[in-house]
């Protein structure tokens, strides 16, 4: 088929038109199940690495300065996070963090440790925790805490926790995409129930 430039440059401005307003209705449509109170997890691929990239996706409906309070204070992990069995903050020097946080592990599977180093940024507009290994129970264990505010009035936040977390004993695929699916959107519900508190 024949294309004259006047139709390609038509042709090629209605695809254009297209992409764009199916780009902004996805980005609706995600905004909207964030809105809703929904839980969204996405996981991505890492280079060099059988284990994706998890993150994790939701809206809590208080400021983002108390969401960081629960996010900030690693000492009280065991009880504002889950799965966690123990978590001490080892140094604060400024806005760097070091903590050393025990995940609770199911039988027969070994507790599993970390000492990480994060560094904190506290907003407005963003709140921050970006965290890398220093030693433990994993070939590599970093990601983020992302808080900001979700709406105009500053009274919802829009939360984002990524995670890539290689252990260094082998665990089954099937034991890590349950923690994808289900112990990542668990965290929010109850990071959602402990900022009422």
């Amino acid at each position: 088929m024949f294309f004259s430039g006047v139709h390609m440059k038509k042709l090629l401005l209605a695809l254009t038109v297209m992409a764009l307003t199916s780009s902004i209705h996805a980005q609706e449509s995600y905004h909207d199940r964030l809105s809703k109170g929904e839980v969204i997890v996405e996981t991505a691929e890492v280079v060099g690495s059988s284990i994706p990239e998890a993150t994790v996706t939701a809206v809590i409906d208080v400021p983002p300065s108390d969401v960081w309070r629960i996010i900030e204070k690693c000492n009280d992990y065991p009880k504002n996070m889950v799965s966690i069995r123990k978590a001490v903050e080892l140094s604060r020097a400024g806005s760097v963090v070091v903590c050393e946080v025990t995940a609770a592990m199911p039988w027969p599977i070994p507790d599993l440790t970390a000492k990480t180093r994060a560094k904190h940024t506290v907003g407005p507009p963003v709140w921050s925790r970006e965290f890398n290994l220093i030693e433990g129970d994993y070939e590599s264990n970093e990601g983020s805490w992302r808080i900001q505010s979700f709406n105009l009035e500053n009274t919802r936040s829009l939360v984002v926790y990524r995670l890539h977390a290689v252990p260094k004993l082998s665990l089954p695929d099937v034991l890590i995409k349950y923690a994808q699916r289900q112990v990542l959107p668990d965290l929010m519900e109850h990071i959602r129930e402990r900022v009422k508190k």
